[in-house]
């Protein structure tokens, strides 16, 4: 095997068919850090997505990258990220949406695309009807 070969291999591992990378930011008050791409188990989200555009998994810290409670600086740089989007390298990540454990953990999807309208078409498609849910999951 040549080494440009084992190179590519050990960088890009074979994925399987149900699963797909995603990319992982983190949001500082003053800085955005990117870590590797994660392997994520395909889902009906990133069947909508398609490969046209891309998941990104968005954690929110403060500067030490622990969980930020109580700190105003990061409360307004989250505001911002979901209100305006997230510039990346001339690209723009949009919130798409956030799970009730992405909560607990500071956590929120992002998609690369070109406008808001189009990741708010997004969420129509995931959820046609959001007036129909009139009461919040018990557990």
């Amino acid at each position: 095997i040549k080494t440009s070969e084992l190179v590519e291999e050990l960088t890009n591992p074979m994925l399987s068919k149900y699963q797909f990378k995603a990319l992982q930011l983190v949001v500082t008050p003053s800085r955005y850090l990117f870590l590797p791409a994660i392997s994520m188990t395909e889902s009906r989200l990133s069947r909508m997505l398609s490969n046209r555009l891309s998941l990104v998994v968005v954690a929110f810290r403060d500067e030490n990258l622990n969980k930020a409670d109580d700190d105003d600086n990061i409360h307004v740089r989250v505001e911002d990220c979901l209100v305006n989007g997230i510039d990346l390298y001339g690209r723009k990540a949009f919130f798409l949406c956030a799970s009730a454990s992405q909560l607990r953990d500071h956590k929120a999807f992002f998609v690369i695309g070109e406008s808001f309208e189009e990741i708010e078409e997004i969420r129509k498609r995931i959820i046609p009807n959001p007036e129909s849910f009139t009461s919040t999951a018990k557990y």
